[in-house]
């Protein structure tokens, strides 16, 4: 039997740093078996920004990371960047998010990504552009 335990279902909109812009981001964290998912959702400032936390704390190796913009008029200025840090500010990605694709998803694999252990994780993405939106995913085990 599949024990699916969702754990923290977060609607976060606060202001952003500069000039009083908002961004948005909605983290779903989710435990199913031994995989850990979480899902976060995001819409930059108008500065291109987003920095959103986990309110879990997490530890395993990750399995694999997809990025995915949003399409049209939403879709995030190419180039853009990823990063997903811990509470060190050590990226998971080692760098594999910067230039990320505005048009089509990426997909990581876990060779190319750090472990972590008993961290809240940090979103940054920088250079989206005005308003701009997109989906990133990273699976732990």
């Amino acid at each position: 039997m599949r024990t699916y335990i969702p754990l923290i279902a977060l609607l976060v909109i606060l202001a952003g740093a500069a000039y009083g812009a908002h961004w948005s981001c909605t983290t779903t964290e989710d435990i199913s078996w031994s995989v850990r998912k979480i899902t976060w959702s995001w819409i930059s400032n108008a500065t291109g920004e987003v920095d959103a936390q986990t309110t879990a704390y997490f530890s395993g190796a990750p399995l694999g990371f997809i990025a995915e913009p949003a399409g049209g008029v939403s879709a995030p200025s190419a180039d853009y960047d990823i990063s997903i840090t811990d509470e060190n500010e050590y990226d998971l990605l080692q760098s594999s998010g910067v230039d990320m694709s505005a048009a089509t998803s990426v997909y990581i694999f876990d060779a190319t990504l750090t472990p972590i252990s008993n961290d809240r994780l940090t979103l940054h993405i920088r250079a989206a552009g005005n308003a701009n939106s997109g989906t990133v995913v990273l699976y732990l085990r």
